[in-house]
C-alpha cells in the first residue's frame, strides 16, 4: 500500500468526513446550538472537552461546535455567575459572596486552589446549567434553523475533494 493511499485512508478521508457530518440545516443548527451552548459550561477549562464528547455522543458537526464554543468564551464568564447564583436557589443553598473579579482572580492565582474553593458552588451551577438546557437550547434552536436552511440554500457548502497531488517527478 502506498504512502499516498495510507494518507489518504487514516487521516483525509476521515477529516473529510468530520467536516462534511451534519450538513443538513437540522443538523447544522443542532452543531451551531450545541457548540454554543457547551460553551456556556460554568466550569472554566472544560468547554472544549465538553463539547467534543457532545459533538462524538451526538454525532454533530465538530468544526461548527468549536468554532461556536471559542466564540462564546467571554460569554461563559459573564455567565458563571447567574449560574452559580441559580444553582444556589435550585439547591436552598446561602448565596457565596463573590463577584466575577474576585473568581477570575482566584483562578489566575491557582487552578486547583479556585476548584477546591468552588466546588460546591461549581457543582451547583452545573447542575443549574443542565437544567437551563432545553429550553435555551430551544430557544437558540427554533429561530436558528431557517436562518441556516437559507444559508445553505444560498451558499451551499464548499466542494470537498479527497483528492491528494502526486509527487514531483524525481
Amino acid at each position: 500500500m502506498a504512502v499516498q493511499d495510507i494518507v489518504r485512508k487514516r487521516i483525509i478521508q476521515p477529516a473529510l468526513r468530520l467536516l462534511r457530518q451534519g450538513l443538513t440545516p437540522e443538523r447544522l443548527s443542532a452543531s451551531i446550538v450545541a457548540g454554543t451552548y457547551c460553551g456556556f459550561i460554568p466550569v472554566p477549562g472544560v468547554s472544549t472537552m465538553v463539547t467534543t464528547m457532545t459533538g462524538l455522543a451526538l454525532r454533530l458537526n465538530q468544526p461548527s461546535m468549536h468554532f461556536m464554543n471559542q466564540l462564546v468564551g467571554p460569554v461563559q464568564i459573564a455567565l458563571l455567575i447567574p449560574f452559580i447564583r441559580l444553582g444556589e436557589q435550585v439547591f436552598s443553598e446561602v448565596p457565596l459572596p463573590l463577584n466575577i473579579d474576585q473568581i477570575i482572580a482566584l483562578f489566575q492565582a491557582d487552578l486547583m486552589h479556585g476548584f477546591d474553593t468552588l466546588w460546591t458552588s461549581l457543582w451547583h451551577a452545573v447542575v443549574a446549567w443542565m437544567l437551563a438546557a432545553p429550553l435555551v437550547c430551544g430557544v437558540l434552536y427554533m429561530p436558528l434553523k431557517p436562518v441556516v436552511r437559507v444559508l445553505l440554500k444560498r451558499f451551499g457548502p464548499a466542494p470537498v475533494t479527497t483528492e491528494i497531488p502526486a509527487p514531483p517527478p524525481a
